[in-house]
């Protein structure tokens, strides 16, 4: 009897262990709702503050910090970003309209309010950086700012910003990664958290 229970032990253990060795590692958390990775000379960090209020819609609010203080430009588009979901779904941005018609433009206004009051905390990882505050790849459709679908980040530089990724796992408390890669460098750093949805 205490064979059997031994073996099960064994097993049950073995089980947990493998689960934890698929399940990805957590970025380093910064704040109540960040994360943040670095990966050749590239910071990246993500806030799922306006995310958790939004589970119900199609599509999830990511506010985003992304530089370096290196001397080289990288560049980012539509293209740069993937956002995979916890069941293993992988998204590239969508077009502005797309997220405009979807999701609705006073939601996004006010999720740039939202963002707006938040704490700017992301900037003191860049403190000797540039800030290139006219990036937006998704503007408030009450502001008159305009839509970029390329941009260049040149030395020692940031940007902080909202992107806008399709949603279909709903409220999953399981582990997002976001992913930029410069395509023309092969320059790659993501980012592994976790949306704390508003109950």
């Amino acid at each position: 009897m205490n064979t059997k229970k031994t073996l099960v032990a064994m097993l049950m253990g073995g089980l947990v262990l493998a689960i934890m060795a698929t399940a990805p590692q957590l970025s380093k958390k910064i704040s109540l709702f960040g994360y943040k990775s670095e990966a050749a000379g590239i910071k990246l960090i993500v806030d799922g503050g306006v995310a958790r209020l939004r589970g119900e819609e199609k599509f999830i609010p990511l506010l985003v910090w992304l530089g370096h203080s290196e001397k080289k430009t990288i560049r980012v588009n539509r293209g740069s970003f993937t956002l995979t979901d916890p069941q293993g779904n992988s998204f590239s941005m969508p077009a502005h309209s797309e997220v405009v018609e979807g999701y609705g433009a006073h939601i996004m206004s006010f999720d740039y309010e939202l963002a707006r009051k938040s704490d700017d905390y992301g900037a003191m990882d860049f403190l000797s950086c540039k800030f290139m505050r006219k990036i937006a790849f998704f503007p408030d459709p009450s502001s008159s700012r305009i839509m970029y679908d390329n941009a260049e980040l040149p030395n020692r530089s940031y940007m902080r910003t909202l992107l806008y990724f399709p949603s279909k796992a709903g409220k999953s408390d399981g582990t997002y990664i976001l992913t930029y890669e410069d395509r023309e460098t092969g320059d790659k750093v993501a980012v592994a958290f976790r949306i704390d949805w508003m109950k």
